[in-house]
Protein backbone atom coordinates (compact mmCIF):
# COMPACT_ATOMS: atom_id res chain seq x y z
CA UNK A 1 0.00 0.00 0.00
CA UNK A 2 0.91 3.59 0.00
CA UNK A 3 -0.18 6.41 1.71
CA UNK A 4 0.73 10.42 0.76
CA UNK A 5 0.01 13.15 2.75
CA UNK A 6 0.62 16.34 0.26
CA UNK A 7 0.05 20.21 1.59
CA UNK A 8 0.58 23.03 -0.63
CA UNK A 9 1.05 25.76 1.56
CA UNK A 10 -0.16 27.61 5.12
CA UNK A 11 0.90 27.25 8.94
CA UNK A 12 0.30 23.38 9.61
CA UNK A 13 0.00 21.75 12.73
CA UNK A 14 0.83 18.10 12.03
CA UNK A 15 -0.35 16.01 15.23
CA UNK A 16 -0.41 12.08 15.25
CA UNK A 17 0.77 8.90 17.33
CA UNK A 18 2.09 5.68 15.41
CA UNK A 19 3.03 5.21 11.92
CA UNK A 20 2.17 8.83 10.20
CA UNK A 21 3.62 11.90 9.19
CA UNK A 22 5.75 9.92 5.71
CA UNK A 23 6.45 6.52 7.56
CA UNK A 24 6.18 3.55 6.06
CA UNK A 25 5.29 -0.07 7.38
CA UNK A 26 4.74 -3.61 6.69
CA UNK A 27 5.45 -3.82 3.16
CA UNK A 28 4.30 -0.13 2.28
CA UNK A 29 5.15 3.32 0.97
CA UNK A 30 4.15 6.32 3.19
CA UNK A 31 5.25 10.24 1.93
CA UNK A 32 4.21 13.59 3.34
CA UNK A 33 5.03 16.35 0.82
CA UNK A 34 4.85 19.97 2.59
CA UNK A 35 5.59 22.46 -0.64
CA UNK A 36 4.44 25.38 0.52
CA UNK A 37 5.51 28.64 2.45
CA UNK A 38 4.68 28.30 6.22
CA UNK A 39 5.86 27.60 9.76
CA UNK A 40 4.71 24.18 10.31
CA UNK A 41 5.11 22.27 13.80
CA UNK A 42 4.80 18.62 13.97
CA UNK A 43 3.82 16.41 17.55
CA UNK A 44 3.15 19.64 19.88
CA UNK A 45 0.03 18.53 20.95
CA UNK A 46 0.38 14.83 21.52
CA UNK A 47 3.97 13.15 21.32
CA UNK A 48 4.35 10.51 18.85
CA UNK A 49 5.36 6.92 19.67
CA UNK A 50 6.41 5.34 16.89
CA UNK A 51 7.54 5.62 13.39
CA UNK A 52 7.25 9.00 12.30
CA UNK A 53 8.70 11.36 10.42
CA UNK A 54 10.54 10.06 7.64
CA UNK A 55 10.72 6.64 8.46
CA UNK A 56 10.29 2.98 7.39
CA UNK A 57 10.27 0.03 9.35
CA UNK A 58 9.63 -3.39 8.59
CA UNK A 59 10.61 -3.35 4.58
CA UNK A 60 8.82 -0.28 4.23
CA UNK A 61 9.86 3.35 2.63
CA UNK A 62 9.00 6.26 4.67
CA UNK A 63 9.59 9.94 3.09
CA UNK A 64 9.23 13.36 4.53
CA UNK A 65 10.22 16.63 2.60
CA UNK A 66 9.53 20.14 3.57
CA UNK A 67 10.12 22.34 1.64
CA UNK A 68 10.16 25.45 3.06
CA UNK A 69 9.62 27.91 6.55
CA UNK A 70 10.41 28.21 9.87
CA UNK A 71 8.93 24.62 11.36
CA UNK A 72 9.30 22.94 14.87
CA UNK A 73 9.76 19.17 15.28
CA UNK A 74 9.12 17.67 18.29
CA UNK A 75 10.75 13.84 18.07
CA UNK A 76 9.91 11.05 21.36
CA UNK A 77 9.76 7.18 20.83
CA UNK A 78 11.55 5.09 18.29
CA UNK A 79 12.43 4.84 14.67
CA UNK A 80 11.97 8.35 13.72
CA UNK A 81 13.17 11.76 11.22
CA UNK A 82 15.30 9.87 8.70
CA UNK A 83 15.37 6.42 10.38
CA UNK A 84 14.73 2.92 9.64
CA UNK A 85 14.65 -0.55 11.29
CA UNK A 86 13.89 -4.20 10.08
CA UNK A 87 14.48 -3.85 6.20
CA UNK A 88 13.29 -0.20 5.89
CA UNK A 89 14.27 2.84 4.29
CA UNK A 90 13.62 6.17 6.09
CA UNK A 91 14.49 9.51 4.39
CA UNK A 92 13.85 13.14 6.05
CA UNK A 93 14.50 16.34 4.36
CA UNK A 94 13.62 19.74 5.44
CA UNK A 95 14.88 22.12 2.83
CA UNK A 96 14.91 25.19 3.89
CA UNK A 97 14.18 27.61 7.10
CA UNK A 98 15.29 27.90 10.78
CA UNK A 99 14.16 25.56 12.09
CA UNK A 100 13.60 23.84 15.80
CA UNK A 101 14.44 20.41 16.67
CA UNK A 102 13.42 19.12 19.49
CA UNK A 103 14.14 15.33 20.61
CA UNK A 104 13.41 13.18 23.90
CA UNK A 105 14.79 10.32 22.49
CA UNK A 106 18.16 9.36 20.72
CA UNK A 107 16.69 6.03 18.49
CA UNK A 108 15.87 7.80 15.32
CA UNK A 109 17.37 11.06 13.27
CA UNK A 110 19.42 9.20 10.58
CA UNK A 111 19.89 5.55 12.16
CA UNK A 112 19.95 2.48 10.52
CA UNK A 113 18.58 -0.10 12.84
CA UNK A 114 18.10 -4.08 13.22
CA UNK A 115 16.00 -3.80 16.01
CA UNK A 116 15.71 -7.38 18.38
CA UNK A 117 11.80 -8.23 16.75
CA UNK A 118 14.07 -8.69 13.18
CA UNK A 119 17.26 -10.04 13.79
CA UNK A 120 16.93 -13.85 13.41
CA UNK A 121 13.79 -13.44 10.81
CA UNK A 122 15.65 -10.53 8.66
CA UNK A 123 19.38 -10.92 9.00
CA UNK A 124 20.54 -9.89 5.67
CA UNK A 125 18.24 -7.12 5.14
CA UNK A 126 19.68 -3.32 4.31
CA UNK A 127 18.54 -0.64 6.65
CA UNK A 128 18.98 3.20 5.52
CA UNK A 129 18.32 6.31 7.85
CA UNK A 130 19.22 9.76 6.48
CA UNK A 131 18.20 13.24 7.90
CA UNK A 132 19.39 16.16 6.09
CA UNK A 133 18.36 19.92 6.98
CA UNK A 134 19.49 21.96 4.19
CA UNK A 135 19.19 25.59 4.83
CA UNK A 136 18.69 27.91 7.68
CA UNK A 137 20.04 28.40 11.37
CA UNK A 138 18.69 25.29 13.05
CA UNK A 139 18.34 24.86 17.38
CA UNK A 140 18.38 20.71 17.95
CA UNK A 141 17.86 19.59 21.54
CA UNK A 142 18.72 16.19 21.81
CA UNK A 143 19.26 14.21 25.39
CA UNK A 144 22.80 13.00 25.62
CA UNK A 145 23.80 9.98 24.07
CA UNK A 146 26.75 7.65 23.26
CA UNK A 147 25.57 8.34 19.21
CA UNK A 148 26.59 11.07 17.28
CA UNK A 149 23.32 13.34 17.71
CA UNK A 150 22.14 15.97 15.56
CA UNK A 151 23.63 19.89 15.58
CA UNK A 152 23.97 22.77 13.40
CA UNK A 153 26.46 22.32 10.41
CA UNK A 154 26.89 18.87 11.76
CA UNK A 155 27.15 15.49 10.23
CA UNK A 156 26.40 12.73 12.28
CA UNK A 157 24.34 9.24 11.88
CA UNK A 158 24.50 5.80 13.26
CA UNK A 159 24.42 2.21 13.34
CA UNK A 160 22.25 1.43 16.56
CA UNK A 161 23.59 -2.37 16.96
CA UNK A 162 27.07 -1.89 15.11
CA UNK A 163 26.16 -4.50 12.33
CA UNK A 164 26.99 -4.10 8.99
CA UNK A 165 23.84 -3.84 7.18
CA UNK A 166 22.79 -0.70 9.49
CA UNK A 167 23.26 2.60 7.57
CA UNK A 168 22.58 6.21 9.32
CA UNK A 169 23.47 9.38 8.10
CA UNK A 170 22.41 12.67 9.09
CA UNK A 171 23.91 16.53 7.71
CA UNK A 172 22.88 19.84 9.00
CA UNK A 173 24.12 22.82 6.00
CA UNK A 174 23.36 25.07 3.05
CA UNK A 175 22.80 23.64 -0.04
CA UNK A 176 20.77 22.05 -2.45
CA UNK A 177 19.38 18.09 -1.63
CA UNK A 178 17.98 17.80 -5.19
CA UNK A 179 14.71 16.02 -3.46
CA UNK A 180 11.79 18.64 -3.40
CA UNK A 181 8.35 18.51 -3.06
CA UNK A 182 7.01 19.89 -6.09
CA UNK A 183 4.55 23.61 -5.67
CA UNK A 184 2.63 24.18 -8.74
CA UNK A 185 1.77 27.59 -7.78
CA UNK A 186 5.38 29.06 -7.38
Amino acid sequence: SIGILSDGMGNDRYDAYWYTQGAGAHFAIGILADSGPGNDVFNASRPNLHVNLGAGHDFSVGLLINEQGNDEYNISGSVNAGASNCGGVGVFIDNSGNDKYFSSSDYGSGMGNVSEACLERKPESLNIGMMVDAGGNDIYKYPQSNFPMPGEGKAWGHARNNLPREYGMGLDGDGETGVHAENSSY
